[in-house]
């Protein structure tokens, strides 16, 4: 456990906050601990760190906290009871589980016993999305937890009142009336004049205006003179009054309360709703899908009739429509920035008032007020201090958007602009990433038709010359009066009969011409033929698709493959027995290349290749890549590898 000697925080200081970290994962702890770091808002956060709860439960209650994150499930079954025992020691204290998907199902099943919230782990790896769930989630349950411990409060208070009243006469502890048969008030004690408003001799005698059961109870509204307004709780019991069979009703304020249960239940579905918009938003791909999840929560979140989100592109001079439900308008769409924007005249004759001045929208006033807008909320979407566009809400309704509602549309849009440019920047890494590829492939088409100009010249031109040569020497040998220039002559037969062999076989490695003749195929068998001869180990060669010719493209990346792994066999395996497969299934061609020789561990390999010591395996991987393949390479240094490629298959068969 990490211990600190610094005094407690104050509960009631919000910029500084003390958490209370319970993660058996070192690996996940140091997550945390990034997050809370990188928090750079007005609230600072001090991080206390425990793996376990055992024998720990005691020591906890030395120090205060503002909040815990407890991770699920619990590292040892022994924490229950410990778990247990540190709700019944600090029963107040906001309880935020961190499960991952697997164990959703736990936190709800918590949450159920009394946990304030949960987290999914996989939202919080890193990055200013995670931190502002994080961060909020942290405040909100806070604050829930102080509005809870308020109305245990006034419940408690109110619980010892009643003690204390029940020492009394009954007509002093709540507001006692006497309801006769027909409805009449018969008696008022003063509490009930306090309630009502009025005297008892200007009650008694009135009809009550309102049903009375006996065993029932009932919460009503009781206006007063003065306009205003109390909730009552009212229970009704079978009485004797003055001979009669009555009716008693005690009333009680519980004004005070209710507005309390409001307030949380509001605190409640807005922290749902804005959960939701969350993991909308977290859950899209592209700025597009972002505004739209966002759009689609806040109509039902807020009282608004329209939502735009538009982006800012200042060079142009013009904002880009992400998501909007405005008539007339479409995503997409590119709008001008002018005077009359409604920033520059934010109200019209005084039936249009603007909540917010964004200062980069693109609605005019004369626009909204032709929609018949009566009130608008424009709030900018800032990353960095720089304005990146705005969240516009509308709706016909005057005055329409509280203080609340502001604040909302203000945390959705500070969302959106932190979502919106990561899904910017993941667009533009992605963008590279295909240019990177067509350039890669490029490289390659060009180098295999390098490969094949320069095959071809030594095999046409110098082989040709060679050959020339060749005959010329041979025709001077058989010529009279030559045997003093004989052995010179054997001699330069032999050198060139050298040369051919080596632009010969120097053309067949740059690449053989059986491969744009015959096809895939029988390049294959020559390729596994040769290879044998010189390493002296047998080859099988299996195939299904007869004489099917491939695209180019397709073909030449799997000779390359094939020619890399035999390569490497003859160099490393020490092998007996090679086996080549190519088949077809299911509209994929499958080339396999197995062997039964020393072996070799696949990840050291892989480690070295991106060191630069070797680049024969990521070469095969970028040519299978490249052509919209996939490959699987497996050995163990126990002997054998396997090679295991495919591709999208499009046949092309020869004509005639």
């Amino acid at each position: 456990m990490q211990d600190t000697k610094t005094p407690p925080l104050n509960v009631s200081d919000p910029t500084s906050l003390t958490i209370l970290l319970i993660e058996h994962n070192p690996c996940d702890a140091q997550i945390f601990r990034k997050l809370f770091a990188d928090m750079t808002d007005e609230v600072s956060f001090r991080l206390i760190h425990i793996n376990c709860l055992t024998l720990n439960t005691k020591r906890l209650t030395k120090y205060h906290f503002d909040a815990i994150l407890l991770a699920l499930p619990l590292a040892k079954n022994t924490e229950t009871a410990e778990l247990s025992k540190l709700r019944a020691i600090l029963p107040n204290l906001p309880l935020i589980l961190l499960v991952d998907k697997a164990h959703e199902a736990l936190a709800h099943q918590e949450i159920q016993a009394g946990a304030m919230d949960y987290l999914l782990k996989e939202n919080l790896q890193s990055g200013p999305v995670a931190r502002t769930l994080l961060n909020r989630t942290i405040r909100y349950a806070i604050e829930r937890s102080q509005m809870r411990r308020e109305l245990q409060k006034f419940t408690q208070d109110l619980q010892k009142s009643e003690a204390r009243l029940r020492t009394m006469i009954e007509k002093n502890a709540d507001g006692i009336i006497i309801i006769d048969r027909q409805g009449n008030l018969r008696f008022v004690n003063p509490a009930a004049e306090n309630l009502f408003g009025y005297r008892a001799a200007e009650l008694i005698g009135e009809d009550f205006g309102f049903p009375v059961v006996a065993g029932e109870t009932t919460e009503l509204d009781v206006h007063h003179r003065d306009g205003s307004y109390a909730v009552v709780e009212m229970r009704v019991v079978e009485a004797d009054w003055e001979g009669m069979k009555a009716y008693l009703a005690s009333l009680r304020d519980i004004t005070q309360r209710k507005q309390v249960e409001a307030a949380l239940q509001r605190s409640a579905k807005r922290l749902e709703a804005l959960t939701k918009i969350d993991h909308s938003i977290l859950a899209a791909q592209s700025p597009q899908e972002i505004a739209n999840a966002a759009l689609e929560h806040l109509q039902l979140l807020l009282p608004c009739q329209q939502v735009s989100i538009t982006m800012l592109d200042e060079e142009a001079k013009e904002a880009v429509i992400l998501a909007t439900n405005v008539p007339h308008r479409l995503a997409g769409e590119h709008l001008p920035l002018n005077e009359d924007s409604i920033f520059v005249r934010p109200q019209q004759g005084g039936k249009l008032k603007v909540t917010e001045n964004s200062q980069t929208d693109v609605w005019s006033a004369e626009q909204l007020l032709m929609e018949g807008l009566c009130s608008v909320v424009s709030i900018s979407l800032m990353f960095k201090e720089k304005k990146m566009g705005a969240l516009t809400l509308g709706t016909k309704v005057a005055n329409a958007f509280t203080t609340e509602d502001v604040q909302i549309a203000h945390e959705v849009a500070d969302q959106l602009a932190i979502a919106v440019q990561q899904a910017r920047l993941f667009e533009q890494i992605r963008a590279g990433r295909e240019r990177l590829q067509i350039l890669s492939r490029r490289l390659l088409e060009a180098q295999e038709i390098e490969r094949r100009h320069i095959a071809r010249e030594l095999h046409d031109e110098i082989g040709q010359a060679l050959t020339a040569v060749k005959i010329s020497l041979q025709a001077v040998q058989r010529a009279p009066n030559t045997q003093t220039l004989l052995a010179q002559i054997n001699e330069g037969i032999g050198i060139v009969n050298r040369a051919l062999d080596q632009v010969r076989n120097l053309s067949l490695d740059l690449r053989p011409s059986l491969l744009d003749d015959l096809g895939l195929l029988a390049a294959l068998r020559w390729l596994a033929d040769r290879q044998s001869r010189w390493a002296g180990f047998t080859v099988e060669f299996h195939s299904d698709l007869a004489t099917a010719r491939l695209p180019p493209d397709l073909e030449t990346a799997c000779f390359r493959v094939a020619k890399e792994a035999l390569t490497n066999i003859v160099r490393h395996a020490q092998a007996h027995r090679v086996q080549i497969e190519v088949r077809q299934h299911n509209g994929e061609l499958h080339l396999i290349i197995t062997d039964d020789g020393v072996g070799f561990n696949v990840r050291t390999a892989k480690e070295q290749a991106t060191r630069g010591l070797s680049l024969g395996l990521l070469g095969m991987e970028e040519r299978v890549l490249l052509a919209g393949g996939q490959i699987k390479i497996e050995s163990q240094i126990t002997g054998g590898a396997r090679i295991w490629t495919r591709f999208p298959l499009q046949l092309k068969r020869e004509e005639g």
